[in-house]
Order: structure tokens, then C-alpha cells, then sequence
């Protein structure tokens, strides 16, 4: 961390600037940086083949390849935003850009987690563990779909007719995606939900006595950081810093690119952590590091308030401080997790072609 901080003092020097804005799943700085952490260890071959799948995607020019700052290099910049594209459809866009349908059509909300519950009985009465147990169990509630559909994608990605991939990547009553555009869909959902796994609170959900339902990977469990009330998901969604940075003239490339140039030199994944290859096992170590390092500090459950999707948060005021050196766990955690995720990103785009 002290090497990346030098590099950002270097960059104020040069005119950087450091605007806050809204954290998004695994926030945009962290998907982006997976993303180029795999592609610039991609051999000319393998870049070129991830660039022809992409410049077929629907919206090439009006998302994957707009809005590229400057000092940013062309191809680049691409992947970087084709790994935040699933993020994009989120929010439906205006219809002057002929969008209107775009959240309808490739939104997938449930494709970006799984909640694999984390038990904290502590307090809870039979009549509570047996409402939790059934809650969990329960097929009708949404725990995610990543564990389902990431394998699918891959499986059309590197299949000889490409699977499946139309019908799955969109929702239209009369599909006008055809096969390559497909192609280069699933491809940029690879590329965030790789990312999206390695994010420990995108792989769990805690279930109490308070949040019998599970708080939705930390999305109803109320901290305070920084002397604000905030959800746990949006701090290890990025709220810790990385959201905040650009470099100059706002680039958010050239940010991206100092924190991918410190982070490939600091951290080396061995080749017992790369050897990880199953989507499944990605999440069991994020549901561990959820549970040992995001819910609980030495087995003790962080102190916060656990609220439902329609209820007001707490003041920051009325909550307690958390441990010190929380923040450093935090950002030493997703460090580890962004090199790794990208480097594990990197086997996967080398066997498109293939």
C-alpha cells in the first residue's frame, strides 16, 4: 500500500484529482482492474482474439469503446469497460439513446452474487434457529445466480456452436442479438463476474437472530466507517478508497493503471492459488474470508445494526467504532483478491483461442 500511495502523490503532482463517487458492485476501479490485470498478461494472439469477440457486442461504440480518456490505450480501455458493462444495464438509459429496453433485455441482477449463509446463532431462540434454517432453505428466495450461470457462459464461450448463448444473454420476446453479438456479451459477464466472486461479500450472507432472512451479503448490516453510517457491502464493494481515485485530467485509465502496475509488482499469486479453477471454489474462499475477515474481528462479530431493504439506517453517532485496523484488513483483503482474480481471469481469456 505505501508504494501505491507514493504513486498517487505523483500523481497529484501531475494534476491528478480525487473525486468520490458511488460504489458499484465490486466498484468500477476494482472490475477494471481485473480485467487489465488478465489482458496485459495475454500473449498478442490472445489479446487480439478477446478484441474481435468484443467489437461484435451491441454496444461497442455506444459504451465499450466511448468515452476513452486521452492517455488511454485503445484495446484497453475496451476490456476495462466491457468488465463493467453488466454493472451499466443496471440502470435502464434514456431513450434518445434508443436504450429504453437495455434493463429489460440484459439486466441480471441475481448473476452478480451468491449468498452462502454464515450462521451466527448467538441469542437465538429454537423458535429463531428453526425460522433461519427454514429461510435458508427455502428454493423461493433469491440467493443468487452466479454459481449457475458463470459456468454456463463459459461452456457457450468456448463451445463449438457457442450454446445456448442468445437466449441466455437476453430476455427479448424476439431476440435481435445473433451469435457473435452473444458471444461478446457473455464474454464481458466473465469478465465482471470473475471479478464479482473474488469480492468476499458477494459469496455470503449472515444469518442472526437480527437478520433472520440473511442481510443480503452485508447489504442490511450498518457500520460505522469514517464517521458516516454505511453498509458493509458498499465498503468491500470499494468504499475504502479505490472509488476515489483518477489521475490526471480525471482519467480513470491512468488510475487503473497505476494501481494494476503496483499491485502486479507487490503481489505474486502462486501456482497452488492459480491451480483454483473451479467457479465454486473461488466462492468457498470468499465465503471463508467473509467470515474471517469481513462479519468478524478475532470471532466477534463487527459492532452495527441490522436493517431491512425498506428500513431508515441508524446515524453514525449511535454506532460504535469499529476495531482498529479494520480499514487496513479491508484493503490488504481486496488487494489479494483483485491480483489473484485477475490472474485467474488470464487462464481463462487464453482458452478463447484455443
Amino acid at each position: 500500500m505505501r508504494n501505491l500511495l507514493v504513486g498517487l502523490v505523483g500523481l497529484v503532482t501531475a494534476g491528478a484529482v480525487f473525486n468520490p463517487r458511488p460504489a458499484q458492485a465490486w466498484h468500477e476501479i476494482g472490475h477494471m482492474s481485473v480485467a487489465l490485470i488478465a489482458y496485459r498478461q495475454l500473449d498478442d494472439g490472445q489479446q487480439k482474439k478477446v478484441q474481435e469477440i468484443l467489437k461484435e457486442h451491441p454496444h461497442f461504440d455506444l459504451f465499450l469503446s466511448a468515452d476513452a480518456p486521452a492517455d488511454a490505450r485503445p484495446d484497453e480501455w475496451v476490456v476495462m469497460r466491457a468488465a463493467i458493462w453488466p454493472d451499466w444495464v443496471r440502470s435502464p438509459r434514456s431513450a434518445g439513446q434508443g436504450m429504453t429496453k437495455i434493463k429489460e433485455e440484459f439486466n441480471r441482477p441475481s448473476w452478480h452474487f451468491v449468498n452462502k449463509p454464515i450462521r451466527h446463532l448467538v441469542g437465538a431462540d429454537p423458535t429463531t434457529r428453526a425460522t433461519i434454517e427454514e429461510n435458508i432453505g427455502n428454493p423461493k428466495k433469491d440467493r443468487g445466480e452466479v454459481l449457475k450461470k458463470l459456468p454456463d457462459l463459459l461452456a457457450g464461450l468456448n463451445g463449438p456452436n457457442n450454446g445456448d448463448l442468445p437466449s441466455l444473454v437476453s430476455t427479448s420476446l424476439k431476440p435481435t442479438i445473433n451469435a457473435s453479438e452473444s458471444r461478446a456479451i457473455a464474454l464481458c459477464w466473465v469478465l465482471h463476474l470473475v471479478g464479482d466472486l473474488h469480492q468476499p461479500l458477494h459469496a455470503a450472507a449472515l444469518f442472526s437472530k437480527d437478520s433472520v432472512d440473511g442481510d443480503r451479503g452485508g447489504n442490511g448490516f450498518i457500520i460505522r466507517w469514517q464517521n458516516r453510517a454505511a453498509d458493509l457491502h458498499s465498503i468491500w464493494d470499494g468504499g475504502f478508497g479505490w472509488d476515489e481515485l483518477k489521475g490526471s485530467d480525471g482519467s480513470q485509465y491512468a488510475a487503473v493503471d497505476l494501481l494494476v502496475r503496483d499491485l502486479s509488482k507487490r503481489i505474486k499469486p502462486t501456482q497452488q492459488d492459480l491451480g483454483v479453477t473451479s467457479p465454486d471454489a473461488w466462492s468457498e474462499e470468499s465465503l471463508k474470508l467473509a467470515q474471517t475477515m469481513a462479519y468478524f474481528v478475532n470471532g466477534k462479530l463487527l459492532p452495527g445494526v441490522f436493517v431491512g431493504p425498506l428500513e431508515h439506517r441508524p446515524h453514525a453517532a449511535d454506532l460504535d467504532k469499529l476495531p482498529d485496523g479494520y480499514g487496513t484488513r479491508v484493503q490488504e483483503v481486496a488487494e489479494q483478491r483483485v491480483t489473484l482474480a485477475g490472474c485467474r481471469l488470464k487462464n481463462v481469456l487464453a482458452d478463447l483461442s484455443k
